[in-house]
């Protein structure tokens, strides 16, 4: 009995009941650019797979800042120089770094089984610490967190798998390069009950262009395209467009 509380435990806290394969572990590192000097934040340390493989791809100059908050991980520390220990929730980033942001962010916590106000208390920090342009990636076992990965940044988040994993895993890849003014496509399809095909065939505006706008990855949209849409759908331009205060 007293090693399934243990195993439980460890799924609450770590999300995972082995350590992240050699394949789950290359395929989400290999998505960063390790050939300049970087200061990386890692959520999650568990026996170290992710901290040694960074380890051996970052520069000399780079810093690597691990949040950890079970004290058992301690015996599988690496001692390295460019390492910096806590051991505290990732919600206690702004407390240690203060207003320091990072190149890029990796986390393997998982969101799904923490508690809902702690996931949305690391959420706020990674909007808070995570440098222009930089990404964070997160592995997870279902897509239960899409939702939440995408408002970070208000970006549809790339996502891989890794069958070879136990359990098999997915990838989140998102970037922090988000404009202050968020595009609510999805939000008046739905609630006007209408596909996006049905927009595109009334509009004269291409499937592609309407996917972009739609997962919230266009960097600019013309006023002809807004009446247009604002037409179609019986809306107010502030329907469709929201300012997000950073």
């Amino acid at each position: 009995m007293g090693n399934i509380k243990n195993k439980i435990n460890q799924w609450k806290t770590r999300g995972a009941i082995a350590p992240s394969s050699k394949f789950l572990v290359n395929k989400m590192l290999n998505k960063l650019d390790y050939r300049q000097d970087l200061d990386l934040l890692q959520f999650g340390y568990g026996k170290g797979v992710f901290t040694k493989s960074i380890i051996k791809k970052i520069t000399p100059n780079s810093t690597l800042t691990i949040f950890e908050i079970d004290q058992n991980c301690q015996k599988y520390k690496i001692a390295d120089r460019r390492i910096t220990y806590i051991e505290n929730s990732a919600e206690k980033v702004s407390e240690y770094c203060k207003k320091k942001t990072f190149s890029h962010i990796i986390s393997t916590l998982p969101f799904a089984s923490l508690p809902r106000k702690v996931a949305e208390n690391i959420f706020v920090e990674i909007k808070k610490h995570l440098k222009k342009n930089g990404k964070f990636l997160q592995f997870q076992y279902s897509l239960l967190s899409k939702k939440d990965i995408y408002n970070l940044f208000n970006n549809e988040p790339s996502i891989d798998f890794e069958l070879l994993n136990l359990p098999p895993a997915f990838i989140y890849e998102t970037k922090n390069n988000s404009l202050s003014i968020r595009i609510n496509l999805t939000k008046m399809l739905q609630k006007r009950n209408i596909k996006l095909a049905e927009i595109a065939n009334k509009s004269g505006i291409s499937i592609t262009k309407l996917s972009i706008l739609k997962k919230g990855k266009a960097h600019a949209i013309c006023f002809s395209t807004i009446a247009i849409l604002c037409k179609i759908l019986n809306c107010k331009p502030n329907d469709l467009l929201e300012y997000i205060k950073c």
